[in-house]
């Protein structure tokens, strides 16, 4: 039943807020339904639970934002995420993107998660290059340092598109 209303209509679930609980969710999660928005009609006691919260993000990456502020500081949570997106460490706590294990299996999923790790490991050579071979244009977020390391450089060069150089620098000229 809660599958097929969430397929149907997102505004169903929402109107039926309190005839979902975790049991309802955890199957939407299972089958890949509306996962994201499945943790806007939960309550917030709903949102600490973890193992819900890693089903939901392991398919809505982006649903990380949604989580109890608990859950975005623990490290099986938030690698769930990127799962689906690697964008998903904006939402995480400040102390895990200063976390390499973390910040290097986010730019592996998505290169401009760099936009989002730390300072320190902006300035991290084997961050940075994770980032820049998953796509090159993420070298934009490096630490000046690493901006001019040639290593560095050659590599986001080989994986940027000639689009990603236009649309940053032509259409500046137009």
């Amino acid at each position: 039943l809660a599958i097929n209303q969430a397929k149907s209509n997102y505004n169903t679930l929402r109107n039926h807020r309190s005839t979902y609980n975790a049991q309802a969710v955890k199957l939407m999660a299972e089958y890949g339904v509306y996962c994201g928005m499945t943790l806007d009609v939960v309550d917030a006691s709903k949102k600490k639970d973890k193992d819900l919260c890693i089903k939901v993000v392991s398919v809505s990456g982006f649903s990380l934002g949604k989580v109890d502020e608990s859950l975005k500081n623990d490290k099986d949570v938030v690698l769930a995420s990127f799962k689906n997106h690697g964008g998903a460490l904006s939402s995480a706590s400040s102390a895990l993107r200063d976390d390499k294990e973390v910040v290097l299996a986010a730019v592996k999923s998505f290169g401009g998660a760099l936009k989002s790790a730390s300072d320190r490991l902006k300035n991290d050579k084997d961050v940075v290059f994770a980032a820049v071979t998953k796509e090159g244009s993420s070298i934009e977020f490096a630490s000046p340092a690493l901006k001019n390391d040639i290593e560095i450089a050659k590599q986001a060069v080989q994986k940027a598109t000639i689009i990603e150089y236009a649309l940053r620098h032509i259409s500046k000229d137009m």
